[in-house]
């Protein structure tokens, strides 16, 4: 077997085994986006916790990035979902999320990189099973990114929509993040980032990251997150996937 097709196995063992804790709702966008005519597949496992004992997993959880032109981007997050609650589980189809990011000016010495984002939730899961809420959600942010050589600083900010579901409301989501290219392949960085409550229910949430991204192969990475909840019901945030890059 190839020496480049056992670290990829290798690679999405380890991120499998992982990627088994929750993670707060949102995390820190850039204005990046990928190359013209080019693709990249990341392949994870998340769970995301929504009330205590309550955990909404996705396994595997797919996200699909197209460069449409050297300024746009759309992305796809789709996949199978499970609702845990205590002994009872449910898994189906996830809902499917779909954005699109406007990236409207470049970065100059003086100015940062500035994109718009939208976002919009597509009800495919069952609601019925309780995986999904059965509603379209809307999402908008701005982000911005400034670089000092090997340096990166980001932020985003924005609101969110949820479908009209009982006791949902209106909320804002933002974010700040660095990041470091500690050598050719190896990216580090950290996190901050959380959103108002959006249920009268539920508490606003804040999380904290550092986070590690390898570029194995120059189509190929490994991307690697752990963190903890400030405010919410994560006490520990871990998160792995493997991206492909297509041309």
């Amino acid at each position: 077997m190839r020496r480049t097709t056992i670290a990829t196995w290798l690679t999405i063992v380890i991120g499998v085994v992982l990627s088994g804790a929750a993670h707060a709702q949102y995390f820190t966008d850039d204005p990046g986006t990928i190359e013209p005519k080019h693709a990249e597949l990341s392949v994870g496992y998340t769970s995301a916790s929504e009330t205590p004992g309550k955990d909404l997993l996705s396994t595997p959880g797919m996200v699909l990035r197209y460069g449409l032109n050297d300024r746009m981007q759309v992305r796809l997050d789709f996949g199978v979902a499970t609702k845990r609650s205590g002994k009872v589980q449910e898994s189906g189809l996830a809902d499917t999320n779909v954005y699109l990011k406007w990236r409207f000016k470049d970065e100059t010495k003086k100015t940062p990189q500035l994109a718009l984002v939208g976002f919009m939730k597509a009800p495919t899961a069952d609601a019925q099973r309780g995986i999904g809420t059965g509603k379209f959600d809307e999402k908008f942010w701005l982000c911005a990114a400034k670089s000092f050589k090997r340096y990166k600083m980001w932020a985003y900010a924005g609101g969110y929509y949820p479908g009209l579901t009982p006791g949902a409301r209106n909320g804002a989501l933002y974010g700040v993040a660095n990041s470091f290219q500690l050598t050719e392949k190896l990216v580090v960085g950290a996190e901050l980032y959380g959103n108002t409550s959006v249920t009268v229910n539920k508490s606003d949430e804040l999380a904290w990251d550092v986070v590690m991204k390898y570029n194995y192969a120059p189509d190929r990475n490994f991307k690697f997150r752990v963190g903890r909840s400030m405010k919410g019901f994560s006490d520990l945030n871990l998160s792995a996937s493997l991206g492909f890059i297509f041309k």
